[in-house]
């Protein structure tokens, strides 16, 4: 599964860990777990969520929940976060991932020294910006626009009344814009982050939120970030796509540099406070969940061999110590997948199963480790098959919300060699509704429209694969899948002699 990143080059102070008393906040759209006191964990969520309501009310979405609520691991100073990439990269403070858990955000409990310095409310606020943009309209972006809408927005704060500001500078940024090496208008407006240097890649991140600043705040430019948005959603290229809403493109670079040159620039505060949810639930986990924290979080790096067997020996003793932790057995069932021993991932969740029946985590690996072990040894039973479903079934009734289920509940037809029924089709397009971002969902529902003959909306789907922050969706695969796909549309539904298409026909 891919991860999306985001590199802070800050060193990571380290401090000597105290005791760890992990409490766990639920809200409408986030899941929140930080080893804090609850009112600083309540504090924390009530941000976030206000975070959420002000993108809502500015971009009109309907709605006061998200289709699938966000985690984010609020961790201290005494963990390195950049242990916890499987990229394993320095000097981390926080980043965005896609795992089979679902959207989670990790984040540094550590202040910055100085308005120069990346904290962790905006590099929380960049990623849930890009998290925010995939779930209600993704679209093709270029990636300035993608990287420079989430900039602009990680620099939000409320005032001791609640108010939103948006739009304060990216102080983060200033050697970048005023030293940096800038990349021209032009070269801003098409370039692809996989293509660029160090230096550029930080450039296109400065100036593109420059650029997102100055077209939202200067009263000349008034209505060409809407036209341009249009624009891009129509599919138009980005070089054409910016001519018509931006003109002449040497004359916005020359606007643009004199911006960044002025003394002052504007924010903007909304007039009445963000008011936050009610209902929002802080809970102290057991022993047991606390325990396991940690192993929640390197089970999303899954990165080699050796590191899933060391999680597979933690949560094993951890097992033993809390038999009868439903949790604790159903993360072990879950590692035991990651490992590929799908006979000890059947015994584990049977465990979590035995303890906790409705147990939603355990209800789903079960059913992925009997589907693999049904493809491992060649069984064609449709009573075996049938049954392996069945606890994906019972993982969708207990979490409707988690869009896995429903994933696995279509791939199962497709392991199985069967035809997928109509049913398991619009589970999939609910599993992308629920979590668009996830490009394995993604890819199964242009297979499934490519077998239904709708290679338009096929199409379509497949261009949204390039939509990645960081540049990490854009890549020769995709590319190739959507040339084969226009092939097909104009011979015929014929696709091009490959030895076979993404669908396998």
């Amino acid at each position: 599964m891919r991860k999306l990143l985001i590199t802070v080059l800050l060193f990571l102070g380290m401090v000597t860990p105290a005791h760890a008393e992990w409490r766990k906040a639920v809200s409408p759209s986030f899941i929140v777990y930080g080893d804090m006191k609850e009112d600083a964990l309540l504090a924390f969520t009530q941000k976030v969520e206000r975070f959420d309501t002000v993108l809502r009310r500015r971009f009109k979405i309907p709605g006061e929940a998200a289709p699938v609520r966000l985690t984010i691991f609020i961790v201290g100073a005494s963990v390195s976060v950049s242990k916890l990439m499987a990229t394993n990269q320095q000097n981390v403070r926080g980043f965005f991932t896609l795992g089979p858990n679902g959207p989670m955000a990790v984040s540094q409990r550590l202040r910055s020294q100085d308005k120069f310095d990346l904290d962790a409310d905006t590099i929380l606020f960049h990623e849930y910006g890009h998290h925010f943009m995939y779930q209600y309209f993704p679209a093709p972006f270029p990636d300035w626009f993608s990287e420079g809408f989430a900039e602009f927005y990680s620099t939000t704060s409320f005032d001791p009344k609640g108010r939103a500001e948006l739009g304060r500078p990216a102080f983060h940024r200033a050697y970048d814009l005023m030293l940096g090496q800038a990349l021209p208008v032009q070269t801003l407006l098409t370039a692809r982050i996989a293509d660029l240097s160090k230096e550029q890649v930080s450039s296109l991140y400065a100036r593109g939120w420059l650029l997102t600043h100055f077209l939202q705040f200067t009263p000349a430019r008034a209505g060409q970030f809407d036209a341009y948005y249009r624009a891009i959603r129509e599919s138009k290229p980005p070089l054409e796509a910016a001519q018509s809403a931006f003109g002449d493109l040497a004359k916005l670079d020359k606007d643009l540099n004199a911006y960044r040159d002025a003394q002052r620039m504007r924010f903007s505060q909304e007039v009445n406070p963000t008011p936050v949810p009610t209902d929002i639930k802080v809970a102290l986990l057991d022993a047991a969940e606390s325990a396991i924290i940690m192993d929640r979080l390197n089970l999303m790096q899954r990165a080699n061999d050796e590191q899933r067997r060391d999680l597979v020996i933690s949560l094993t003793a951890k097992r033993a110590k809390f038999p009868t932790s439903a949790a604790v057995a159903a993360l072990l069932a879950q590692a035991q997948y990651e490992a590929e021993d799908y006979d000890a991932a059947k015994i584990a969740a049977d465990a979590a199963l035995a303890i906790d029946p409705a147990n939603a985590h355990a209800q789903l690996y079960k059913g992925m480790a009997e589907m693999r072990l049904l493809i491992k040894n060649d069984v064609v039973d449709p009573a075996q098959w049938k049954s392996a479903r069945g606890f994906l079934v019972k993982a969708n009734r207990a979490n409707p919300e988690d869009p896995y289920p429903l994933y696995h509940y279509y791939r199962s037809y497709r392991d199985q060699g069967r035809n997928v029924p109509k049913i398991a089709g619009e589970g999939l397009a609910k599993a992308l509704f629920l979590l668009p971002a996830d490009p394995q969902i993604r890819f199964s529902y242009i297979e499934y429209l490519i077998s239904e003959k709708r290679l338009p909306e096929a199409l379509a789907q497949a261009k949204l694969l390039l939509l990645a922050p960081h540049g990490n969706g854009d890549n020769e695969t995709t590319r190739k899948m959507i040339s084969d796909i226009e092939y097909a549309i104009a011979h015929g539904g014929n696709f091009p002699d490959r030895g076979g298409d993404i669908a396998g026909h």
